[in-house]
């Protein structure tokens, strides 16, 4: 505030100079004809005019631009909330970008679960999450924003969950929870059926003639004891579902009766 003073000042004391220094100009306009000035003395006084408006130019500018750091002075916080830290200090000198608050926005609460990244496909805006709350508590949520990537460290994306209106939990609390995922129908075989050879997956299936063919597949999603084949076999495969470690190619089998 003080510098801004000091300039405002500056800019008075120019634009009296300007005045003065056009007075004169004004006069030896007028008695150039006459001859009363001579023409060094009405030069100088014409000179002494421009030299002022250059002045006063200048300490206007100068006054601008402490203005212009008087306003980045004043933070503004883009929505109303309540701050949860800090890390500005009084009379710092800070770069863009650099954290001064933090805000809670609204203050509204909410979940950032950290969620593997096999998983992302599946979570979208709007999905219904269950928070065990820090006091034992269910805290039902919804999806909010899915992080846009991934961590190079731990392979998880953040997941941005928000609470109900009037759920205010403590802020920096460690909670889990579940994310009800979007379903979809797949094709499945037990975990047992697959066969790992060479690093790759394996289902042997039964022909008309009870033969077993090796065939390759892709697996998928994993859930209670299954594997979901993605590519390989239709739904009318007759799948070896266990012992295929002991199988080749054409070996024959009887296919049990289901009790």
């Amino acid at each position: 505030m003080a510098d801004l003073r000091k300039q405002e000042a500056a800019v008075e004391t120019a634009t009296a100079s300007l005045a003065k220094a056009k007075a004169n100009a004004d006069r030896a306009r007028q008695l150039r004809p006459s001859g009363a000035l001579s023409d060094e003395k009405i030069v100088e006084y014409l000179a002494d005019e421009q030299t002022a408006t250059a002045s006063l130019a200048s300490e206007e500018a100068a006054l601008d631009s402490e203005k212009i750091k008087l306003a980045q002075t004043t933070i503004m916080a883009v929505d109303d909330g309540v701050i949860t830290s800090r890390s500005a200090n009084l009379g710092a000198v800070v770069s863009p970008g650099t954290e001064l608050f933090r805000m809670v926005r609204q203050q509204r609460v909410e979940w950032q679960a950290e969620v593997s990244a096999r998983y992302l496909p599946r979570i979208s805006e709007g999905l219904s999450v269950r928070i065990n709350g820090p006091d034992g508590q269910a805290i039902d949520g919804k999806v909010r924003l899915v992080g846009p990537s991934v961590s190079t460290d731990t392979s998880r994306a953040i997941v941005y969950v928000a609470l109900p209106t009037g759920i205010r939990p403590r802020t920096g609390l460690y909670v889990t929870g579940n994310i009800e995922l979007q379903t979809s129908p797949a094709l499945t075989v037990p975990e047992t059926a697959i066969v790992f050879r060479d690093g790759i997956c394996y289902l042997f299936t039964s022909g008309e003639d009870q033969r077993v063919q090796r065939v390759r597949v892709e697996t998928g999603r994993r859930n209670n004891g299954e594997v979901e084949i993605v590519s390989g076999i239709d739904r009318s495969s007759k799948v070896v579902t266990s012992g295929g470690a002991f199988l080749s190619d054409n070996d024959r089998v009887k296919i049990a009766e289901k009790n």
